[in-house]
């Protein structure tokens, strides 16, 4: 089960127990529209691409802010990143510039 604490925190429980848990990347937001929806969208590509679930929860937290900061060295991940946002709705495009 995956539970969002607004823009605080993430947790990933399996039976019962919390398996992972993630901060939010601090942006301002100008618009929440989709972020839900991307974080969702890139929880289940991380899990269903084998990433274990801290790494998963973590990239749904950073798609679903629009902010690739956490991966900014991991190239593969930034395309995913792009990859989620280009598809249907980005939180990326609703951040204050």
């Amino acid at each position: 089960i995956a539970t969002t604490y607004g823009a605080d925190v993430a947790q990933l429980s399996k039976d019962g127990e919390v398996v992972a848990r993630a901060l939010a990347p601090r942006v301002e937001a100008v618009d929440t529209t989709g972020a839900g929806d991307t974080f969702t969208a890139a929880l289940v590509v991380g899990l269903l691409e084998n990433d274990d679930p801290a790494t998963a929860l973590q990239f749904a937290c950073a798609a679903g802010d629009g902010d690739p900061t956490p991966w900014q060295q991991d190239e593969e991940c930034l395309a995913r990143l792009e990859e989620i946002w280009v598809c249907g709705t980005s939180a990326r495009h609703n951040l204050a510039v």
